[in-house]
């Protein structure tokens, strides 16, 4: 059997895979979602910075990469009861400045906006890891919807981040609070 093909997803982009794929990414406060449909084989995962886009359709936002996303599995036959979805990221990586330490930070606010989002679809979480102060290190595997995970402590120098060995999240790994 042949590996499956290695891409990295980088900040704002989504990819959607028929055929085996390994995605690898990083999350600070952006957020990852992952799609699998077992029936068709086809997985999904993006990597979205901000909440909300508004008009502008972008890959950036959470609504706007996640309405995608499902729109192009409802199109290929997949019924809402047959999604496997997980969501990772959204740690609060700076310490908020004093005037806006009342709001929620853009980390809790991509986790708020990708919930509401599956609530209002009908759909539940099969795994997630969110929140904290540290960054994540994720591979995404299209063809079963695994998804290994890694924290990344803060002061990491970004070249280690490579070489940082993930760990699988499952159903029973659900995080707390969400």
């Amino acid at each position: 059997m042949q590996q499956p093909a290695s891409i990295y997803l980088n900040p704002g982009e989504l990819t959607i895979h028929e055929t085996p794929v390994i995605v690898t990414t990083v999350l600070g406060s952006c957020v990852a979602i992952t799609l699998f449909n077992q029936r068709t084989g086809l997985g999904a995962i993006c990597h979205a910075m901000l909440p909300h886009g508004g008009q502008e359709q972008n890959f950036r936002f959470v609504d706007h990469s996640l309405s995608y996303m499902l729109a192009h599995f409802y199109r290929k036959g997949v019924r809402p009861g047959e999604l496997q979805v997980k969501l990772f990221g959204g740690a609060e990586m700076f310490e908020p400045a004093t005037a806006v330490r009342h709001r929620p930070s853009v980390g809790r606010q991509n986790i708020d906006t990708c919930l509401a989002l599956l609530i209002n679809e009908g759909l539940m979480l099969r795994a997630s890891c969110v929140g904290g102060n540290q960054g994540r290190k994720l591979l995404f595997y299209s063809h079963t919807g695994s998804v290994l995970t890694k924290k990344v402590p803060k002061n990491l120098p970004p070249a280690l981040v490579k070489d940082r060995r993930p760990r699988q999240i499952g159903p029973r790994n659900l995080a707390a609070g969400i």
